[in-house]
């Protein structure tokens, strides 16, 4: 994506919203803000998300600037709607609207973090691509909620919990154990988004706890069927046995002379 005075702006403003987060984390207490977190806050939620969202819409759609995609993408593959995930503080939400817009305007700060990257020197993700990674680390953080809510209280939570950095390893770990979806790359490179440098200094303002979701004992692990990259023996044999016979009568065939 080619960058435009505008997506400086969106960065830039993005890049605030450190100094802002206890109110934004606090939006349904109703904490007391003063009328510089005010300003910050309509600005943040009037930013463009895409041509036909802004950012304080439950939905971004991404449909309309990318109008050449093939019909299996079009669609629900290029909405994401944060509404789904019930389990999730407003706090935390925003925090990945602010990561989503980051990775969506500044791939290359992100693609060579990925835990697993197609080929050095890329600097572009398919925005169905970021999506899924974005889709697949919100519904692990959605049932994370959910075990803490059930483990310390819902009121608990709701009151204390606003953003990815006071999570700990070990509740990573234990909804690793419980969590529905499949282990995949989607969630390793959401993963890494979240771990990123970049998101630990512009967004969160500070270091999330440092976690190896490989090292995890997941309920679901997706597991790539194993494909035959050695030939057999029998098989190399049995090929090297023919391809000498077909040799072989091609030399006499044109009168040459086989030892």
């Amino acid at each position: 994506m080619e960058r435009l005075p505008k997506h400086y702006s969106v960065l830039s403003t993005i890049a605030e919203f450190k100094k802002y987060k206890l109110y934004f984390s606090n939006i349904d207490k109703k904490i007391v803000a003063t009328n510089e977190s005010k300003i910050y806050l309509t600005k943040l939620l009037s930013l463009p998300a895409s041509m036909a969202s802004k950012f304080s819409d439950v939905e971004w759609d991404f449909n309309l600037e990318n109008p050449n995609v093939s019909a299996s993408i079009s669609g629900s593959k290029l909405k994401i709607n944060f509404s789904k995930y019930k389990n999730i503080p407003t706090g935390i939400i925003i925090e990945i609207k602010c990561l989503l817009l980051s990775i969506l305007l500044s791939p290359e700060v992100f693609i060579n973090n990925r835990r697993k990257a197609k080929k050095k020197g890329t600097t572009r993700l398919a925005t169905s691509t970021i999506l899924a990674h974005i889709k697949s680390g919100l519904r692990f953080l959605d049932t994370l909620l959910k075990v803490l809510k059930v483990k310390l209280g819902k009121e608990h939570i709701e009151k204390i919990y606003s953003s990815l950095t006071q999570i700990q390893v070990i509740d990573y770990k234990e909804t690793a154990k419980v969590h529905s979806n499949s282990y995949n790359d989607d969630l390793k490179q959401f993963f890494s988004y979240i771990q990123n440098p970049h998101t630990s200094e512009h967004i969160f303002g500070e270091n999330i706890s440092a976690f190896d979701s490989d090292q995890f004992s997941w309920k679901k692990r997706y597991k790539k069927k194993a494909s035959n990259v050695v030939m057999p023996n029998w098989a190399f044999d049995k090929l090297i046995r023919t391809a000498s016979l077909l040799v072989h009568d091609f030399l006499k065939t044109i009168g040459e002379e086989v030892s």
